[in-house]
């Protein structure tokens, strides 16, 4: 199953603006608040985003991983898209490097 793998990065989710918070599935990813960075470094693999709107409305989508990579030690790492009309998630880091989770049978 394809991951993607943050090792020490700090998360800065700014997506779509109707996302409260997006889950990556694994400890210190499960509630990452819109608008907001991780008040520590996290490390662990995903292989899904869910992402979680406004009063639950729509409920909660989930995306899969399109795009692999494995993030360097210490990057910070931003999330963007999301939205209840978006098809992705991405997550990109300054260097360039770029993972992908995309809703399944929108590619």
């Amino acid at each position: 199953m394809s991951s993607i793998t943050f090792n020490k990065n700090y998360i800065i989710t700014k997506a779509t603006a109707s996302v409260v918070s997006i889950d990556l599935g694994f400890d210190g990813a499960v509630n990452l608040l819109n608008n907001q960075t991780t008040t520590s470094a996290v490390s662990g693999d995903s292989t899904t985003a869910v992402a979680t709107y406004k009063n639950n409305n729509p409920p909660p989508k989930t995306f899969s991983v399109s795009q692999e990579v494995k993030f360097p030690s210490g990057a910070h790492v931003t999330l963007t898209g999301g939205g209840p009309n978006d098809n992705v998630i991405e997550a990109a880091d300054a260097v360039g490097n770029r993972a992908v989770w995309i809703v399944v049978g929108s590619a």
